[in-house]
């Protein structure tokens, strides 16, 4: 970044880190788009989303300055920029998220037409992410729960550890697995073998090879075997 990049900002950057100075971006291109987005939110009418886009597109803009995962620093831009005041954190990370990526949040906003907010938007997407976060973690579990391989047991466990430092509830997840009637288990398990069937139908060598796969031993065969008799 040049001398000019600086000053833009008003950024210091002649240290180690980043640093604010006292002025911090009151005169800048960037604080003044900000500022008539929010001066757009303020007029109403038909005016509110495209305020909240150019203010969420000029704050995406002056957080790249500042290295990833340092919200101290881009909170104490904001606040020196006059840019946080009066403005709700649900309602600045809204417009962040939406302008981040049009194509994404036009796409949330034509699968919730009635939903008429940038916030009540990200609200819808942040729990459908959940929702598709927790199935898979879901699934992930009754895969862990059914699998007699330690190994594969391991690797599932890995994968739900992550999940859950990326914020998945993972021990919700797992109560309600086990908090499933045992019916309910069947049914899935039967659901899961008649595609099963689909798949191998027709294909003895195919059959043969998934019953060695999945016999621990001989005598799981045997008692297949006893129940098909």
């Amino acid at each position: 970044m040049d001398g000019e990049d600086e000053d833009w900002l008003n950024i210091d950057l002649s240290g180690r880190q980043p640093k604010v100075r006292e002025s911090a971006g009151h005169n800048s291109g960037i604080v003044a788009r900000a500022r008539a987005g929010l001066e757009k939110v303020a007029l109403g009418e038909g005016n509110v989303e495209e305020g909240w886009l150019e203010y969420g597109a000029a704050l995406n803009e002056g957080r790249e300055v500042f290295p990833k995962g340092d919200n101290k620093r881009f909170s104490e831009w904001l606040a020196k920029s006059n840019l946080g005041i009066a403005i709700h954190h649900g309602d600045q990370q809204a417009a962040m998220w939406a302008a981040e990526d049009l194509n994404r949040y036009f796409a949330v906003k034509e699968e919730f037409p009635k939903v008429k907010t940038v916030r009540g938007l990200h609200a819808k997407f942040k729990a459908k992410e959940r929702r598709e976060k927790e199935a898979k973690a879901k699934k992930l579990v009754e895969r862990q729960e059914s699998t007699t391989s330690e190994g594969e047991k391991q690797a599932i466990q890995n994968q739900l550890d992550k999940m859950a430092k990326d914020g998945v509830n993972v021990d919700k997840v797992i109560a309600s697995v086990k908090e499933e009637p045992p019916e309910v288990k069947t049914e899935k398990k039967k659901s899961i073998a008649y595609e099963f069937v689909d798949l191998i139908v027709n294909k003895p060598d195919l059959i043969v090879s998934c019953l060695v796969a999945l016999a621990r031993n001989e005598e799981d065969l045997e008692k297949l075997k006893g129940m098909l008799q």
